[in-house]
């Protein structure tokens, strides 16, 4: 079974926007990214998930 975890870039985007508001677009978010940032983030959030196989369009 594979553990699900918080994406490495997560807390480093949250730090880095300091309370400002944040907009992360990538293809390697979770619902667990979604609750980190809206229990740590001062700010607006908003977290976009890109499938990889189409990318941005």
């Amino acid at each position: 079974m594979i553990k699900a975890t918080v994406h490495w870039k997560t807390g480093p985007l949250v730090d880095y926007a300091n309370g400002r508001f944040l907009a992360w677009v990538d293809d390697e978010q979770s619902d667990l990214d979604e609750a980190y940032v809206t229990g740590h983030h001062r700010g607006r959030g908003l977290l976009n998930h890109v499938n990889p196989r189409i990318g941005l369009r």
